[in-house]
């Protein structure tokens, strides 16, 4: 090229040629049955995360972004490595599977949305034969390769109803990642018509937080720039993939909107994230509600904090979690208005009071979302 020569053979197509195959086979029915998949799998789909946020959502948002850099230790890959090897399955869906269970635990949701546009390494691939592959039914020609990646999003959604153990959870996740994987060839903008076709401009549709696993040879840009609330990138490697190096330890980034979240909101998800894996670690069998998000060093603040408040404020706020905090009772779904007895009066009076002085700092933590009643 540079002395003004044609390569030799034929060019490998781009992105224009890879985005014209697509839209002829989407024509001739090639993804019917990945978009029927699709249409159940995100039928009536949240309209948000219900991530507490430092601010309220702007109705455009400016796509500014901030980088939160952090590493998850070795002990933590390793054990994450075993319990999902026992269960025929990869780092990475353990991984995914506490970010499902940190986000079920910050919003009091069960319904949980999350997209990615990386690999999805579900199983170590067992070292057996494969059959030969099966020719492909007549139609458009599949794309061949592509000058530079094409990767296909995925929104996978998973039930967190009944507050599964961790061990269900990574079963659940890898699931729903391997189903979701199997009809990705479905270009994207398809499957978002199919599941969200009102769509509102303040928020990315289908998902608003991602989670994607990078190559590991890839050479991280910060743009700042995202399209996401959140969006959590792993570095793949061996801890991530293969069960027998999970003691490797890896590398990750949390990228967030700054229109939304501060710093210093981000840098506590990140140390409640590390520290639910190390619970999951500890007891895999435990439930998500047993699992501690919150270091016990702020619990003992947090707990002190909230019990110097006064009266009664006039806000009222959705407490899901309190276990994290010795002492605290677990409220669920109660009126601030029913008569209660002694200190758990006294605790549900104290978290009004301090949302409504808009004191979030610990209470984010918690998961708690303004405006919602206890």
């Amino acid at each position: 090229l540079a002395a003004g020569q044609a390569p030799p053979g034929d060019p490998a197509p781009g992105y224009h040629d890879h985005a014209e195959s697509q839209r002829a086979r989407l024509a001739a029915g090639d993804f019917a049955a990945d978009l029927r998949y699709w249409r159940a799998a995100l039928r009536a789909l949240p309209a948000s995360t219900g991530l507490p946020t430092d601010r309220p959502r702007g109705a455009w948002p400016s796509h500014r972004a901030g980088e939160i850099n952090f590493s998850v230790p070795g002990r933590i890959t390793a054990g994450l490595a075993a319990i999902a090897a026992g269960r025929g399955s990869t780092t990475f869906v353990a991984m995914l599977a506490g970010f499902a269970a940190l986000l079920h635990r910050y919003t009091g949701r069960t319904d949980i949305v999350i997209g990615s546009a990386g690999a999805l390494p579900t199983a170590v691939p067992p070292p057996t034969v494969l059959p030969p592959p099966v020719p492909p039914a007549p139609g458009p020609p599949a794309p061949g390769p592509v000058i530079g990646p094409v990767v296909e999003p995925v929104a996978l959604r998973f039930d967190l109803s009944g507050d599964p153990s961790f061990t269900a959870t990574v079963d659940l996740v890898a699931g729903t990642v391997s189903a979701a994987d199997r009809h990705r060839g479905v270009p994207f903008a398809a499957v978002v018509e199919v599941a969200a076709p009102d769509r509102d401009p303040s928020r990315p549709s289908p998902y608003q937080v991602g989670f994607n696993l990078l190559p590991g040879d890839a050479t991280a840009v910060a743009t700042g720039t995202t399209t996401l609330d959140l969006e959590l990138d792993l570095v793949d490697g061996p801890a991530v993939t293969d069960p027998h190096r999970g003691g490797c330890g890896l590398l990750a980034t949390l990228r967030y909107a700054t229109d939304l979240f501060d710093a210093a909101t981000v840098h506590r998800i990140v140390a409640a994230y590390r520290m639910l894996l190390s619970a999951a670690v500890d007891g895999p069998d435990r439930r998500l509600s047993a699992l501690r998000i919150l270091p016990g060093a702020d619990a003992a603040q947090l707990k002190t904090a909230v019990l110097e408040r006064g009266a009664p404020g006039g806000e009222l706020l959705n407490t899901e979690y309190l276990d994290d905090v010795p002492g605290f009772p677990k409220i669920l779904g109660r009126d601030l208005a029913q008569k209660y007895d002694g200190e758990e009066r006294e605790i549900l009076a104290a978290i009004a009071t301090a949302e409504a002085r808009h004191e979030q700092h610990w209470l984010n933590l918690l998961g708690d979302q303004v405006g919602q009643p206890v």
